[in-house]
């Protein structure tokens, strides 16, 4: 059974907003994947193995780890100044 094929990245992602409280629609929404995958995903105490991430940005893009840090702090309804200054842009 392969389950749902997203990067382990995304499912460690999953797994932080989880422990953050943000419930499945919102994390599904987040990781890109429908809502049962999420929940297939969380079953586990800790991230299995995910397809590998082989997506690298455009020079001068965000790249994922910047994604994840403006997600969260649009979450804690951080303004986008601060964002944008917590990422030096």
């Amino acid at each position: 059974m392969g389950g749902p094929h997203l990067t382990l990245e995304q499912k460690k992602f999953a797994f932080q907003l989880r422990s953050e409280g943000i419930l499945l629609t919102e994390i599904a929404r987040q990781v890109n994947c429908d809502q049962s995958a999420v929940s297939l995903i969380l079953r586990f105490k800790r991230p299995r193995d995910g397809k590998p991430d082989t997506w690298v940005p455009r020079s001068g893009r965000l790249h994922v780890g910047e994604r994840e840090m403006i997600l969260r702090a649009l979450a804690r309804d951080e303004s986008l100044s601060a964002i944008a200054r917590s990422l030096g842009r």
